[in-house]
């Protein structure tokens, strides 16, 4: 694995990735400083949810998607590899039997 001709990339060209994120992390905080107090609706309406509620609202919808992604990604990924499972170079596994396996492991791992 250390000769891979390419290994270059990553070790010269890794702040290529971590700038921009520190970048839009500083421009998000800005955003919020300046315009923090900005009110949705009626300047004499009060809030619908209490921050708590909102809170848990937001979270649920990160967990979600991410059950979402994970629960049709990992057992696809799975039936590409042979993790788990009984490598086709010793004569058992198919297509057929990953497939049926993968969401197995994946909800059972």
């Amino acid at each position: 694995m250390d000769d891979v001709p390419w290994r270059w990339i990553q070790e010269v060209w890794t702040w290529i990735y971590i700038i921009p994120q520190d970048i839009w992390f500083c421009i998000l905080l800005w955003v919020v400083v300046q315009h923090g107090k900005l009110k949705l609706g009626k300047d004499v309406d009060g809030p619908e949810f209490s921050t708590a509620t909102r809170f848990s609202m937001l979270f649920c919808c990160g967990v979600a998607t991410g059950l979402f992604y994970y629960a049709v990604a990992e057992p696809i990924s799975r039936v590409g590899s042979a993790r788990g499972f009984c490598p086709r170079s010793q004569g058992c596994g198919s297509v057929d039997e990953d497939a049926t396996h993968a969401p197995l492991v994946s909800v059972f791992q």
